[in-house]
């Protein structure tokens, strides 16, 4: 027939010494399609890696239509024939491949039964079942491939039969299941864990934890607080993080007595999760570690009082304002920030005089949340500061509060004679979080001066 011919032709052209004519060929034989399966499965043999290569990228390109002949390939044929068809297969992606790549797992070639993994590894979640299954296969290059592409796929359905694995064997193997179970992340897994973290090899202690803190179970944070004492710097560190996101009060005592570790790192994650755990009984070891020698120690405390509701945080910080290092004293405006609470009003005034403008543009902004009267003074004289982003957030806090006291003022600022800054405080001057106070602070300015403010 015509196609066979022309099908011979151009598998002598794959295996010409000319690469042009060899991808030209390759192309050739992937718009013939099916037609061409039979010569290039056969090419497979063909001792030159590059035709076998050539063979491979032009079976791809067929695509599905050559899937049920390369599943019967993966059945004869010499070891680089099969590895050749399953590199087919893995590309493809294709369900109907599934049995046959699960016969291969049994392969003799144990490079086949590896790209037989990851084949149905691409293949992903239809795959499952058939990879659970071959957990129970004989061969240990096996099972511990599937367990890394079950982690990958991260299907929930794997994870008893993983536990029994991880139960029924040890080492390198017992690895493969922890790094699973804590990819897929299902908190099922936190028992055997616990159990394997308790009774299992040393070596194994980093994987666990490992997984652990990929779970993030709270019944993890005893062995997690336990375990900060075995580990490296690099894993405590991310146990004391894991700890603040699980909030467990448990884990207080443990930060607590990691403030006053030798690692200025362990010190600040240790404050930084104290803050997201939020108990108050933290706030004295806080307010001690507010006088580390530290700067940044110092700054990490002051956060994480403002996340802490009790009544001696804000003199607290108000006294570790006058800290000479300016990211603590950036620490404390913004942690009073996000407290609105008036006993803090001296403080935030002081601070609008502070030598950094993110300080001052931090204080204004603080003075407009808790929006009282008594900081009036201090915001108009902050009016001339000297950088314009911190003049505009004090205009926007004085819209905010709304009191008229600050008309004079704010017409001054307007006959400014930079015309670009006028109409920026022009703007900023009506952005108010409490439409009642802005519509009588337009009033009042409007009646004040004869000049509408929504037409300047």
């Amino acid at each position: 027939m015509l196609v066979d011919r022309v099908v011979a032709q151009l598998i002598a052209r794959l295996k010409s010494n000319n690469p042009d004519a060899s991808w030209q060929a390759v192309n050739a034989l992937a718009q013939i399609g099916l037609p061409a399966v039979p010569a290039l499965i056969t090419t497979l043999e063909e001792s030159r890696y590059r035709v076998r290569l050539g063979a491979v990228e032009a079976l791809h390109k067929i695509g599905h239509c050559a899937v049920p002949a390369l599943t019967q390939a993966i059945q004869g044929g010499d070891e680089a024939v099969r590895t050749s068809v399953i590199e087919v297969l893995l590309k493809s992606g294709d369900v109907r491949a599934i049995p046959a790549l699960a016969g291969a797992l049994e392969d003799e070639s144990s490079i086949v039964r590896q790209r037989a993994v990851e084949a149905l590894g691409a293949i992903g979640v239809p795959a499952v079942p058939t990879l659970i299954e071959a957990l129970q296969n004989s061969h240990y290059g096996v099972y511990r491939n599937v367990a890394k592409v079950l982690g990958e796929i991260k299907d929930a359905r794997a994870v008893p039969a993983l536990i029994d694995k991880l139960r029924c064997t040890g080492g390198r193997v017992q690895k493969s299941m922890v790094v699973a179970l804590g990819e897929i992340g299902d908190a099922r897994a936190v028992p055997v864990l616990l159990e394997t973290l308790t009774k299992g090899e040393e070596a194994l202690r980093p994987s666990i934890i490992e997984a652990l803190i990929q779970i993030g179970d709270a019944r993890t944070v005893p062995a997690l607080t336990e375990s900060l004492e075995k580990s490296t710097p690099e894993m405590c560190l991310r146990i004391l993080e894991l700890l603040g996101e699980i909030g467990d009060a448990r884990a207080v005592p443990t930060l607590i007595e990691r403030l006053q570790d030798s690692s200025s790192e362990i010190r600040c994650c240790s404050a930084e999760a104290l803050g997201k755990i939020g108990d108050s009984s933290v706030v004295p070891a806080l307010m001690d570690a507010l006088h580390c020698h530290n700067g940044t120690v110092r700054s990490k405390s002051a956060e994480a009082l403002g996340k802490i509701k009790d009544t001696r945080v804000v003199p607290a910080l108000a006294e570790a304002f006058g800290d000479v290092y300016f990211m603590v004293r950036q620490s404390v405006v913004e942690a009073l920030l996000k407290r609105a609470d008036v006993r803090a009003i001296p403080v935030l005034t002081q601070a609008l005089r502070d030598p950094y403008y993110t300080v001052r543009y931090s204080a204004a902004e603080a003075l407009g949340i808790i929006n009282d009267s008594s900081a009036l003074p201090a915001l108009i004289v902050a009016l001339r500061d000297g950088n314009e982003i911190v003049r505009e957030r004090v205009v926007r806090t004085l819209g905010e509060i709304g009191d008229i006291r600050a008309i004079p003022s704010l017409i001054e600022m307007l006959q400014d004679s930079d015309e670009s800054t006028r109409e920026r405080e022009r703007q900023r001057h009506y952005a108010t979080s409490k439409p009642r106070k802005s519509a009588l602070f337009s009033f009042c300015f409007w009646t004040h001066t004869g000049i509408c403010p929504y037409t300047m």
